[in-house]
């Protein structure tokens, strides 16, 4: 029907009363598409955008980058924030999210039975081959390049809507060995009709993501400002059982990004695997300079938008690592984003795929505005004053999450007493603002004399807690002594104690709010 329409708006002829005027609408979107004579569309079609024109209609013909889907993204934590984040490994921090829209393009509901969705990962790469999502490739004998996860049903779903899959994720080992964030991460997602992954054989094609409607692919590598002295790995691939000549391209997504090669130093680090393909293939290019070529450090400098890397000549299977660094200077990268797409393709121009660096600058809306509003016991409420955001997170100083609410009620403590929101826009822009408050609960002095130890409360304290006097260097005696709701002043007979060094802690439930050393003598 779609086709019929637009062949009438191009082709009716005038008449009497006017030129003719073919009309059209179809809900969902896509219906028309596949609405025809000869054809009568699924019921129910569960897809994933590649990309934000794509309509589930296969093949995509909207794009030929098939790695920005902007249906998955990662997060770090589970606060139904969609915007995508680098996953970061901590010994604290070992579960990510991968959350994944899921839309139906049919006519009826999907009423939440018998379709998966499974997650595929691979170390960042401009070219992916099968093998390595489905972690039969291995890196220097050591690490798997890739893997999957367990699979999760998809919710019911109305034709025409969407709804988001949430997917825990156990961070690879990789990241155990290197923290820094030298490495970083591509999901696959695939709708399925079955939990289990189908194997794996040689020559056959599991994740062909334009040609199909139910997977999309994310190859996303996020740059903050504070990390652009950092360089960032990713892996250039022959995705061939035979050898294969290549080209990479690092392509700015707009003018402003286009900017930085004037204003700046963008460097390509080679591995000697990488850089000897590159020797193979005559070493031919547009664009770029020779910096060194040491057997340490081989590197190119990226000079203008219309850079190649002409005929790296990879052999059967062969991949190997490339290092992208930002050099921006003292300049900074001004009050803006920038995004650029490393591109592999093949000897006749095609894309093979690629990765995209984005180069976050500052929050990319105003700074958010936090209201602080005391209450009884040191308790305060902290919210932000606007109605432009849709998701929040609050941070306390260790950087724990502690809500996602507009609003958050919070102790402040002398460890713990200054609080981040980072505010999130529907579109996934983000600001950041900081409330520093005075402690609510503290120590305010310790005093010893006469055998008696008094400490001082900076607030009368709340039922629960707790001052602890401990000896610093040895086993001794210890003391506890609990507090009285509303008491702020509390004396402690330390005859029974050795002369030395102490510690005194202040406790709530349990939790340590405060402490201080101090010098016991007879």
């Amino acid at each position: 029907m779609d086709e019929a329409f637009k062949y009438a708006k191009a082709t009716d002829r005038w008449v009497a009363s006017g030129r003719e005027n073919p009309m059209y609408t179809s809900k969902p979107k896509s219906l028309g598409e596949d609405l025809a004579f000869n054809k009568i569309p699924e019921s129910v079609d569960l897809f994933i955008k590649d990309n934000d024109e794509d309509t589930g209609k296969e093949p995509n013909m909207t794009t030929d980058i098939h790695w920005r889907t902007p249906s998955i993204c990662v997060r770090n934590n589970d606060d139904d924030i969609f915007a995508h984040e680098n996953p970061k490994y901590a010994t604290d921090h070992q579960m990510a999210y991968i959350y994944v829209k899921v839309g139906n393009r049919g006519k009826e509901k999907f009423a939440g039975e018998g379709k998966w969705v499974k997650i595929y990962w691979a170390q960042a790469s401009t070219g992916l081959s099968d093998k390595s999502w489905k972690g039969r490739e291995v890196y220097n004998n050591r690490y798997a390049t890739g893997g999957f996860l367990e699979a999760v049903p998809i919710d019911e779903i109305e034709p025409g809507k969407e709804t988001i899959v949430k997917i825990p994720w156990t961070l690879p080992q990789l990241l155990k060995n290197y923290p820094d964030g030298d490495f970083h991460f591509c999901p696959v997602a695939k709708v399925m009709d079955t939990p289990y992954d189908d194997g794996y054989e040689a020559g056959k094609h599991y994740f062909e993501v334009l040609k199909y409607n139910d997977i999309a692919q994310k190859n996303v590598t996020i740059i903050k400002k504070d990390e652009l002295t950092k360089a960032f790995n990713v892996y250039v691939r022959n995705i061939y059982s035979e050898a294969k000549n290549y080209t990479l391209e690092l392509v700015p997504q707009d003018d402003n990004s286009a900017s930085i090669f004037s204003r700046g130093n963008v460097e390509m680090q080679m591995s000697e695997k990488i850089y000897t393909a590159w020797e193979r293939g005559g070493m031919q290019s547009e664009g770029l300079s020779l910096e060194s070529n040491t057997p340490q450090l081989r590197t190119v400098k990226i000079a203008n938008p219309q850079n190649k890397i002409k005929r790296i000549s990879l052999n059967a299977d062969e991949f190997d690592v490339v290092k992208l660094k930002f050099n921006l200077g003292r300049t900074g990268i001004g009050f803006y984003s920038y995004a650029f797409d490393l591109i592999q393709k093949d000897e006749q121009g095609n894309i093979i795929g690629g990765e995209t660096f984005m180069i976050s600058n500052l929050p990319t809306v105003d700074k958010p505005i936090i209201t602080i509003n005391p209450g009884e016991g040191g308790i305060y409420e902290l919210g932000v004053d606007s109605d432009d955001y849709d998701h929040y997170m609050w941070e306390d100083e260790s950087g724990n999450v502690i809500g996602s609410e507009k609003t958050i009620t919070v102790t402040p403590t002398k460890a713990n007493h200054i609080y981040n929101v980072t505010a999130f826009t529907e579109n996934g822009e983000s600001g950041e603002a900081t409330a520093t408050l005075e402690p609510s609960f503290a120590i305010e002095s310790v005093n010893n004399e006469s055998g008696v130890l008094t400490v001082r409360l900076l607030n009368e304290s709340p039922e629960n807690g707790v001052i602890t006097v401990t000896p610093m260097y040895n086993d001794g005696v210890k003391i506890a002594q609990n507090i009285t709701a509303r008491q702020s002043t509390i004396s402690i007979d330390t005859s029974v104690l050795e002369p030395g060094m102490y510690v005194v802690t202040y406790s709530i439930a349990s939790e340590v709010i405060d402490s201080v050393k101090t010098t016991i003598n007879k």
